[in-house]
């Protein structure tokens, strides 16, 4: 690896500026799970509740007409 640094002298100020871009991803990734984590929590509250019911039938509804517009597209 010392050979490779010798060889291009800008290899270091590379290296650095991969490890901080994987820093900032790394970062955005675990601020995402985070979000991801309190909205899990925040819809596992719900379950049970009037929501809960509706947003089940809707999602029921949604699958049922995505099905549908399958078939219509494959006939058209």
């Amino acid at each position: 690896m010392v050979d490779m640094f010798s060889e291009n002298p800008n290899m270091p100020e590379a290296m650095k500026k991969i490890d901080e871009y994987s820093q900032t991803l790394y970062e955005k990734m675990e601020s995402e799970l985070e979000k991801l984590k309190h909205d899990e929590k925040a819809y596992d509250e719900l379950a049970g509740t009037e929501y809960d019911s509706i947003l089940k039938k809707y999602k029921h509804f949604k699958l049922q007409l995505n099905n549908k517009m399958l078939v219509l597209n494959e006939i058209s």
